[in-house]
């Protein structure tokens, strides 16, 4: 039952449609996500206190994060696929703390793809090459008769 505010087709296999029932339907959907968030924030206030630190008065080089430990998760994952071969070399091996000086750190990785992926293509387009090679270091008299030989044949099955 259409009432004053309702907009009607002017034919009668369209749906009638209401602008204020659209209107109070976006206000509504808006509102929802906004009520939302401001039941599920906590009503209390926070409080401004230092970070622990462990214990610790102040933070030294040796303990701050190095390339090394931020890569290591990541190298973790991927040492599966890769297959890393890693070499650690001191300057002296004497000292059982570990305390010997500079560090010489190598890693490899194997390179799977190139191996397995694009050395075999390549492989077969040189292959590929080197069978087409002769047939494209002769006569221009040659392609000449390549073409005409070609458009007869197509001639030929098209009669056919």
């Amino acid at each position: 039952m259409p009432g004053n505010l309702t907009v009607l087709p002017a034919h009668a296999d369209f749906s009638a449609f209401s602008p204020t029932y659209l209107a109070v339907f976006l206000v509504a959907a808006c509102a929802v996500p906004a009520l939302i968030y401001l039941a599920g924030r906590p009503r209390a206030a926070g409080v401004s206190v230092p970070v622990w630190d462990g214990g610790m008065v102040s933070f030294r080089p040796r303990m701050q994060y190095s390339a090394m430990t931020f890569s290591a998760p990541t190298r973790v994952t991927f040492d599966a696929l890769y297959r890393p071969s890693v070499s650690v070399r001191r300057a002296s091996d004497d000292d059982p703390a570990g305390r010997s000086g500079p560090v010489h750190y190598e890693a490899q990785v194997t390179p799977v793809f190139e191996r397995y992926l694009y050395r075999p293509v390549i492989r077969a387009v040189e292959w590929l090459a080197d069978a087409i090679r002769p047939l494209q270091s002769g006569d221009v008299n040659l392609y000449l008769l390549y073409v005409f030989a070609v458009i007869l044949l197509a001639y030929l099955l098209g009669a056919v």
